[in-house]
């Protein structure tokens, strides 16, 4: 870490802690752009993968997959990409000083939530592929597009339950 460098805002001088430009461009710069190019792939998979057409199992978990993984984008966008860039550019030092021990109480344990969601997605979409090519005859009652939607309501339910200590603040876990 660099000096800490002083700066006033409304009427208050207070001295904010510099970070290094490494930090900048990488936690600041780089994970912000690609969190937002992410972000947009995502939602356009969740366009597409949302037509009648598409309509089945695989692409149900592949569905759960892009909404786990855009929630983990933007919790990392809020929590990381946004607040190192606010120690920077001027227009978002409110952000970084103000709104961003707010946001975190809430992106973090999200993040944390959609993260399990993402990796039991993935395991939910193995399962199935495994099961649909070496039991096809199983699969034609197993890997439903009714079972895969209640699996990925079971995972987040799940999880939300398993986080829920750590979002009410409980510090023991």
């Amino acid at each position: 870490m660099e000096d800490n460098a002083t700066y006033i805002f409304d009427n208050i001088t207070i001295a904010i802690p510099d970070i290094t430009m490494f930090e900048f461009v990488t936690e600041g710069v780089i994970l912000t752009l690609l969190g937002f190019m992410g972000i947009i792939g995502n939602v356009i998979s969740l366009i597409i993968l949302s037509k009648p057409e598409m309509r089945s199992s695989v692409n149900c978990g592949l569905q759960g997959l892009a909404f786990f993984d855009t929630i983990v984008l933007i919790s990392s966008v809020t929590m990381l990409g946004l607040h190192k860039l606010g120690y920077k550019m001027a227009i978002l030092y409110r952000y970084t000083f103000e709104v961003f021990p707010f946001v975190v109480m809430v992106a973090y344990p999200v993040g944390l939530i959609a993260q399990t969601g993402s990796v039991w997605t993935t395991v939910g979409v193995t399962v199935e592929r495994y099961v649909a090519v070496c039991h096809p005859l199983k699969a034609r009652f197993l890997c439903t597009y009714r079972e895969s939607q209640d699996l990925q309501s079971a995972y987040s339910d799940i999880r939300c339950l398993l986080q829920h200590p750590q979002v009410l603040g409980d510090k023991r876990h």
